[in-house]
């Protein structure tokens, strides 16, 4: 292989890995971005199913006044 052929092929690798590197950064900007607006999801979840356990425990509560 001569110098000029291997030139070109370093210099296509070397953009190629600078276009992966920008890729990754956009994956990784777009997963960041995605889980910033989970996290408020998740919160609001576990409230939801704190209530649903809550209102069980009343509905438990209550029907056992009711069949005493």
């Amino acid at each position: 292989m001569d110098e000029k052929a291997a030139k070109q092929i370093l210099d296509k690798l070397t953009e190629m890995n600078k276009d992966m590197q920008k890729g990754f950064a956009e994956v990784k900007s777009n997963l960041d971005d995605m889980k910033e607006r989970l996290t408020p999801l998740k919160e609001k979840q576990q409230k939801n199913y704190d209530l649903l356990v809550k209102v069980n425990e009343q509905l438990i509560e209550r029907n056992k006044k009711l069949n005493s």
